[in-house]
């Protein structure tokens, strides 16, 4: 089954679980992860305050690769892309997610860096 000109918005991971379950795929599928926003401070100062250096180091990373590995799975696998992206400019959150996820078993050959 294919989601060709329809739009899937996944909440949760556990949304992730329910699409591929029901074999649904998309030709792409963009991840919009959450994470520190040290990219948008000038518009959310006070988020400087909340964040602990875990949250930067650990806890989002985590997160983020969770995710990007779930939503892997909702791309068509001849021809589909994969688009991560945060709002963070940290190399924790960005390059060091990616390189993590591409060495898991879910990038193996199936993906092409862009």
């Amino acid at each position: 089954k294919t989601c060709a000109g329809h739009t899937i918005t996944v909440d949760t991971t556990s949304n992730i679980y329910m699409y591929a379950e029901r074999g649904l795929i998309s030709d792409v599928v963009l991840v919009d992860a959450p994470c520190s926003s040290v990219g948008v401070l000038r518009r959310r100062p006070g988020q400087r305050w909340a964040l602990t250096e875990n949250d930067i180091s650990v806890s989002f990373p985590k997160l983020q690769l969770e995710i990007l590995r779930n939503a892997s799975q909702l791309v068509k696998p001849c021809g589909g892309r994969l688009i991560y992206a945060t709002c963070s400019i940290l190399q924790e959150e960005n390059e060091n997610v990616v390189e993590a996820f591409e060495g898991t078993k879910h990038f193996s050959n199936k993906w092409e860096r862009w």
